[in-house]
C-alpha cells in the first residue's frame, strides 16, 4: 500500500469515531504525522500516521494541536499530561 493510499484510508469516517479530547460527535479527521517519528513508535526510517477526530468545539479551540498531541502521546505511550 502507497502512503497515498494509507492516508486516503485513514481519513474515512468509521463508526466508532469520537472527538479524541472530549469524546462529541466527529466533525474533522485528521492526520498526525510527527516530526520523529521513532518518538511514537514507528521503526527506524518509517513514517509514522496518526489518526484522530475533533468535534467542532475542540476543533476550533486556539490550543487544539497542541492539545491533540498531548492526547496521543498519552493514548499512544502512556506518557505526558492528562487533558481536561
Amino acid at each position: 500500500m502507497t502512503k497515498k493510499e494509507a492516508f486516503e484510508m485513514m481519513r474515512k469516517p468509521r463508526p466508532d469515531d469520537a472527538c479524541i479530547l472530549c469524546g462529541g460527535p466527529v466533525s474533522l479527521i485528521g492526520i498526525f504525522v510527527p516530526d520523529n517519528p521513532m518518538q511514537y513508535g514507528a521503526p527506524m526510517n518509517k513514517t509514522r500516521m496518526i489518526r484522530y477526530c475533533l468535534c467542532n468545539r475542540c476543533h476550533k479551540k486556539t490550543d487544539a494541536s497542541e492539545r491533540v498531541e498531548k492526547a496521543l502521546q498519552v493514548e499512544l505511550l502512556g506518557v505526558g499530561y492528562a487533558i481536561s
